[in-house]
């Protein structure tokens, strides 16, 4: 008996002195390679061992710094041909009708009146004045497309889904989608004016959900009733000059508009939904209900996971869209003015610099301060996540299997953003 209460003693001690070694080298060590032949830094935890220190994460605004996204330079080509481009003025000047000085004073009314909508006229004016000033005619200028297929369109009714506290609620942009928007978030009107914006969420950033609906009928107040094309449809090239990118762009999506046409209800459905690509019929509606006008409502957060769904089946498909619809709501607060007010039980409120919008200043940007789409943080929500999973399967945290839930939803309630969001802020202090 005595000596089986030895042999485990003994054995106990060389236990304790076995993990004691481990735990010193553990401290002592600064770089140690991890399976996949990396370096981990001191303090990691190594699985099967136990926890050492904790590993602090830099800071949201160090890690996604503040940048500025225009999906239509991405998407527009610049043309190897150039073009000539002559107003009447220019080409009395070259047939020496006018004099220079002449040539200038009719040519800056002829782009006041051309420019007459333009974004930002002054500015662009003064440019061709000066290079007229130096260099005599602009005899040529560049010019641009958008490819065929290149870009597609969700066109649609829309407001803003609010849960019972009207509070927005939440999806993620999928992997391999980005979104152009052409409405200012929280309004319910549309704004095709050539001074907007586009407003711009890549592809893992957080945006607010809508309900979609894709009746092209529509009644105003003086009972006129409007047909629109709507659905989920691919668009034709789009030509354009540097300075009307986004004009042509709001052009194009407004073409396929048909304004005060009385058509029977079957006609209106072959004729103005557009499924190009079948995306409406295989999402199924939020309920079985239909809308005042018998057409089935469907969500943002839907739409876009038929299409992901679908990219690797059908190249054809997009991986831009420029979205058209009413983004008003219910809602109490919108945007980043919604996020700021997050207070998670146990969780540090998220710093204002989370919030920091990036900036344009050669445009009249008509977006909301308060806009998701501002915040490269938000932009990169699914990433957020992610990082959190991988900190939270190395340092076996508690909440792991919460975050491992959260990444396999679609679509998120206001409470869950916050503690994702708050949760990140925790582990950078």
């Amino acid at each position: 008996m005595v000596k089986k209460t030895k042999r485990r003693n003994s054995h106990q001690s060389k236990r304790r002195k076995t993990l004691k070694r481990r735990y010193k080298r553990n401290r002592v060590s600064h770089k140690r390679k991890n399976k996949s032949g990396g370096m981990m830094p001191a303090g990691a935890m190594v699985p099967g061992e136990g926890r050492v220190e904790d590993l602090n994460l830099k800071p949201l605004n160090e890690v996604y710094p503040i940048q500025t996204i225009d999906f239509l330079d991405q998407l527009y080509v610049k043309e190897s041909k150039k073009e000539k481009f002559f107003y009447a003025s220019e080409k009395e000047y070259l047939k020496g009708k006018i004099d220079k000085d002449t040539l200038k004073k009719n040519l800056k009314k002829e782009l006041i009146e051309d420019y007459e909508d333009f974004y930002n006229k002054s500015e662009f004016i003064d440019e061709m004045m000066n290079d007229v000033d130096i260099y005599g005619v602009r005899e040529y200028i560049d010019s641009y497309k958008i490819e065929a297929g290149k870009l597609g369109s969700i066109e649609a009714h829309g407001a803003t889904i609010a849960d019972s506290k009207k509070k927005p609620m939440y999806t993620k942009v999928p992997l391999g989608l980005n979104l152009i928007l052409l409405n200012p978030g929280g309004k319910g009107k549309y704004t095709r004016k050539p001074y907007d914006v586009t407003i711009n969420y890549p592809e893992g950033s957080l945006i607010e959900d809508y309900y979609l609906e894709f009746n092209p009928t529509y009644t105003d107040k003086e009972w006129h009733t409007t047909i629109r094309a709507v659905g989920v449809y691919g668009n034709e090239e789009i030509n354009s000059y540097e300075h009307t990118k986004l004009q042509n762009l709001l052009e194009n999506i407004q073409h396929h508009r048909v304004i005060d046409k009385r058509m029977s209800t079957e006609d209106v459905k072959r004729e103005n939904i557009k499924d190009d690509y079948g995306i409406i019929a295989k999402t199924p509606p939020m309920t079985h209900l239909t809308n005042a006008n018998g057409y089935y409502i469907y969500s943002l957060s839907s739409i876009l996971r038929t299409i992901s769904e679908n990219l690797a089946t059908n190249p054809q498909l997009p991986k831009y869209y420029a979205c058209s619809f009413c983004r008003d709501g219910t809602c109490d607060v919108y945007g980043t003015d919604a996020l700021s007010k997050c207070n998670t039980d146990g969780l540090p409120t998220i710093p204002e610099n989370i919030f920091d919008t990036d900036t344009n200043e050669s445009l009249i940007d008509l977006r909301r301060q308060s806009s998701l789409s501002g915040s490269n943080a938000l932009r990169y929500f699914t990433s957020i996540i992610k990082e959190l999973i991988d900190y939270g399967n190395t340092h076996h945290m508690p909440w792991l299997n919460e975050l491992q839930r959260l990444n396999e939803k679609y679509t998120y309630i206001y409470e869950e953003v916050c503690y994702i969001l708050q949760l990140r802020v925790s582990l950078a202090l």
